[in-house]
């Protein structure tokens, strides 16, 4: 799925690298940023960080304020 928008939650991988976070919609530079952050639940594997699909969707809805769809990430990306 490299460089290539994924439309559907269930094409998104269990555990997600940067790359899946920019195939998301996200820049590199935000992904990166998005993986840093203290607040992400992230799981450091070597020299690599993932997040759980669900852990991110979770985390990103807590970053939402207002809109129709509040609390809703998981329907459409």
């Amino acid at each position: 799925m490299k460089n290539q928008l994924v439309k559907n939650y269930n094409d998104i991988p269990l555990m997600m690298t940067a790359n899946d976070i920019q195939n998301i919609g996200f820049s590199r530079t935000m992904a990166y940023q998005i993986l840093n952050r203290s607040d992400v639940p992230v799981v450091v594997i070597g020299e690599r960080k993932f997040i759980k699909k669900d852990s991110f969707f979770d985390w990103l809805s807590k970053q939402t304020t207002g809109g129709e769809n509040y609390g809703n990430a998981q329907n459409d990306i």
